[in-house]
């Protein structure tokens, strides 16, 4: 499948925000997350709403959370991915659980469909219409 990964593409050390696609093997979280009612996932599902952000704080007790409202504490704004226009993703399991004595490790990395003129900055995001190669 076509598939996009960070802007700034892959790495072995990613820190928080760097636009970049951590390398290694990753579990995918166990709820699923989406703009429109649960399609029927195998998995857990939260319904997005309003104001709903993930918080990539890594000195907040949040972190890596989608917290419950309200909006972010004055402390953990600007450390906010919104999540849209994305219309549903699951968590990449990077940095989780993350290691204590350095969280900056990256967070908010994410399984998505791609969305047409948008990059991502660290997910992998893949075509919505599967094409196969003859690999």
């Amino acid at each position: 499948m076509p598939a996009r990964i960070g802007t700034r593409g892959f790495s072995d050390h990613k820190r928080e925000g760097d636009r970049t696609t951590p390398t290694g093997l990753y579990g995918i979280g166990g709820t699923m997350y989406g703009l429109s009612p649960d399609p029927g996932v195998r998995y857990g599902y939260h319904r997005l709403v309003r104001g709903d952000y993930w918080n990539e704080n890594a000195r907040s007790r949040g972190y890596k959370h989608l917290p419950a409202r309200p909006q972010p504490r004055r402390a953990e704004r600007g450390a906010v991915a919104h999540l849209a226009p994305v219309p549903i993703f699951a968590v990449i399991t990077y940095n989780m659980p993350v290691v204590r004595r350095t969280p900056a490790r990256g967070s908010g990395v994410f399984l998505h469909e791609m969305v047409a003129g948008h990059t991502t900055a660290g997910c992998v995001s893949l075509s919505p219409e599967p094409t196969w190669c003859g690999c």
